[in-house]
């Protein structure tokens, strides 16, 4: 059975808009993994993939990669912003749970 354009439904905001982040996330991740490769060590760059573990919610795996730009960049207040973030986070959602048990 094929399905006619009559029959599909106009996606509307925000699931538009949802599916074109989506898209914009799929077109960076390349470009994203090129630059990384180039320039890994430079301060704006070492974040990025932190931001990324982040938002996808993998808190361990940002916090492992927060460390180290502690170390190498022991001047930039940026690097010290992202580990106490990543301390902060999740003990906001383990005070939820003891607070809800």
């Amino acid at each position: 059975m094929l399905i006619t354009d009559q029959f599909v439904k106009v996606l509307r905001f925000p699931v538009r808009r949802y599916l074109n982040c989506a898209i914009g996330w799929l077109e960076a991740k390349p470009e994203m993994d090129r630059i990384i490769r180039l320039n890994r060590f430079h301060p704006e760059v070492f974040v990025v993939p932190w931001q990324l573990q982040g938002r996808i919610g993998n808190h361990e795996a940002a916090r492992d990669l927060a460390r180290p730009s502690t170390d190498m960049f022991r001047d930039r207040p940026s690097g010290w912003l992202v580990l106490s973030y990543n301390f902060y986070h999740p003990a906001i959602r383990i005070l939820a749970q003891c607070l809800n048990d």
